[in-house]
């Protein structure tokens, strides 16, 4: 839950619109991505959860 409480922080700390891919942003969310193939993708964040895309 830390985490997510401090990506909402650096989010509001934006100036403006996020319109482009902010790596720092996608770091400070995303722990590990896993590609089974082209239809199975598991996506786990740092905060522990996971989906599936």
């Amino acid at each position: 839950m830390e985490i997510l409480k401090a990506f909402i922080k650096d989010i509001d700390k934006q100036e403006q619109l996020i319109n482009k891919f902010d790596m720092e942003l996608w770091s400070s969310l995303v722990d590990l991505i896993t590609v089974y193939n082209k239809e199975n993708i598991l996506i786990m964040f740092r905060n522990g959860m996971e989906i599936t895309v």
